[in-house]
This record gives C-alpha cells, sequence and structure tokens, in this order.
C-alpha cells in the first residue's frame, strides 16, 4: 500500500510543491511526463481529500537546490556537503526520472561507491557504534562526479516540473 508525502523543490527562489510515495518502486504522482504541481498547501490538501490519498501532511520535506549550490560552491574551498540533504535531494531525482521515465546520470551503478559514502555520510543510528561518527573524505574525482550528480539532477528537475 502506498504512502503518500508531501515534498517542495525550492529552485531559484521558487516552490515547487509535490506528492511523493513509497511503495516497492517509489515516485511522484504526475501527469504525463511531469510531476503533478500544487500551487499551494491549501490546494494539496484539497486534492487529498478529493482523492482519498491521505497524505501525511506533517512530514513535509523541502528540497532547496539554492542551499545545495551554495555548499557546491564553496565544497572546492574546503565546505562541507550535508549528506542528509544531499541523500535526500539523489532519491528524490531519482524517483523523479523514473515516474517520469527518463534517465537520471546518478542512477549509474559506477556511482554507486559514492553514493554509498554519501549514505555512511548521514550516520544512520543502526550503522553507529558508541561515539562513531563518518565524514567522507572526497578527492578531486568525487568532487566532480557529485557535482555532475547535482547539476544533472537540477536540469532533470527542470524537465519535469
Amino acid at each position: 500500500m502506498r504512502s503518500y508525502y508531501p515534498v517542495t523543490f525550492e529552485i531559484d527562489d521558487h516552490l515547487y510543491r509535490c506528492v511523493w510515495y513509497t511503495e516497492e518502486r517509489d515516485g511522484f504522482l504526475s501527469e504525463g511526463n511531469r510531476l503533478k504541481l500544487f500551487d499551494s498547501r491549501e490546494d494539496l490538501v484539497a486534492y487529498d481529500k478529493q482523492q482519498g490519498l491521505n497524505i501525511v501532511t506533517e512530514e513535509s520535506s523541502t528540497i532547496s537546490i539554492d542551499r545545495l549550490r551554495g555548499q557546491f560552491d564553496q565544497l572546492d574551498h574546503g565546505g562541507a556537503l550535508d549528506c542528509h540533504e544531499f541523500l535526500n535531494f539523489w532519491n528524490c531525482v531519482s524517483d523523479a526520472a523514473h515516474t517520469c521515465a527518463k534517465i537520471f546520470y546518478g542512477d549509474q551503478d559506477r556511482l554507486t561507491p559514492i553514493y554509498d559514502r554519501v549514505f555512511y555520510g548521514t550516520n544512520p543510528p543502526a550503522l553507529r557504534g558508541d561515539g562513531e561518527y563518518f565524514v567522507p573524505a572526497w578527492t578531486k574525482a568525487d568532487k566532480k562526479q557529485l557535482k555532475k550528480v547535482f547539476e544533472e539532477g537540477v536540469l532533470l528537475l527542470k524537465t519535469v516540473l
């Protein structure tokens, strides 16, 4: 059974509200080959009532492309990448690509080792020992791949929003 959650993408100071769902293969509500967008939270709630989806509106997520862009601008100068935020971005772009039958650069198997380090960089409690905290170290090649995943992901989002 699907569970539905609101997701907002913030790109260039504009908010794109949509609904993500989780099941065996996660995805987004869509119309044709684009994500279904809502002008406001109220419109999303009204749609939910009309469709009977039981969207979990208390657990809304915002993915700020603008904030991530700032992190990438600083990455080569010693800045850190928020692994939680970037993992959420990577996963949502992958789900949006699947929903809209698009190819996403970040879904390539050869990027799995980098994806895994982003995941471990979120330090999930189930994988941490007492006091252990993992901070990924990125090589120049890693940073190049991370930036490409980000840039390609933003371009993909702009075609499906």
